[in-house]
């Protein structure tokens, strides 16, 4: 079972959240596993169990994300969810977004998490 904690994310590229009933389902890959002896990243689903919150700073940029003509303005997308209001935890990551191509910074509230791994990829 691999821990929120281990997950290193800022090297990440994050697909479409899909909600799922009060869960958030956010494929990713290349993520890398703190403290682990493989320097080979891992892909799966971040699986955040009844969501109370998600707060995303997305910062989407202007042209090739590779050699960027710059940024646009930063937005904020917030949604709350009535499913969790006590024993919740705040987990943060990071990473690239494949559609809109955009750096985000990501906040989610819940009471739980589960790291999905696949070799597919996303």
């Amino acid at each position: 079972m691999i821990e929120f904690d281990t997950l290193f994310s800022t090297e990440s590229t994050l697909g479409k959240a899909v909600l799922s009933g009060a869960d958030l389902v956010v494929p990713a890959s290349n993520l890398f596993l703190l403290g682990s002896d493989s320097s080979q990243p891992v892909s799966g689903r971040l699986v955040f169990k009844d969501v109370a919150r998600s707060v995303r700073e997305i910062i989407e940029y202007i042209g090739n994300p590779r050699q960027p003509d710059g940024f646009k303005e930063p937005y904020v997308e917030s949604v709350e969810l009535a499913a969790a209001t006590e024993g919740t935890r705040e987990y943060g990551f990071e990473g690239f977004q494949i559609d809109p191509a955009a750096w985000i910074t990501w906040t989610v509230t819940a009471k739980d998490f589960e790291f999905i791994e696949d070799t597919a990829g996303i």
